[in-house]
């Protein structure tokens, strides 16, 4: 069960995406558990009944490391699975601080860490890049 379940709309875009708001009180063996539980929801198929596409997991963790821990746990998980490249394709799990979500560029600006990617990047591109960003996967979608 996520902390949160998030729809955003803009006339051409929505955002589907379940919020984990990680406070570092559980350990890496916690998290990694909750990312195989979304895995399994994943591939149960069950979610389709409630949401058109797959939501994205966000995580809002309190501190750049804590961040990168996290981040680093979900690509172990992800290594460890069957068809783990078609769920990297198929799923998008993204990293922030609580600071970055409330600074000045927001949570729609170049502050998630996406498992997959190198760099920061926005939950959307702008219409400008939109066809480059579907070539190279760049923003989290």
């Amino acid at each position: 069960m996520p902390d949160a379940h998030l729809v955003y709309a803009t006339h051409d875009r929505t955002l589907e995406a379940f919020i984990e708001v990680d406070l570092a009180t559980e350990g890496s063996r916690v998290f990694a558990w909750k990312i195989r539980r979304y895995l399994d929801l994943y591939r149960g198929g069950s979610w389709i009944k409630h949401v058109r596409v797959w939501p994205r997991i966000l995580t809002i963790a309190p501190t750049q490391a804590r961040a990168r821990i996290l981040r680093r746990v979900t690509e172990t998980v992800l290594e460890a699975q069957l068809f783990r490249e078609r769920l990297k394709h198929s799923t998008a799990f993204g990293f922030t601080t609580l600071e970055e979500l409330l600074g000045s560029n927001g949570p729609l600006g170049e502050i998630w860490s996406v498992v997959g990617e190198s760099g920061v990047r926005p939950l959307f591109r702008a219409a400008a890049d939109a066809g480059a960003a579907e070539a190279s996967s760049g923003a989290l979608h």
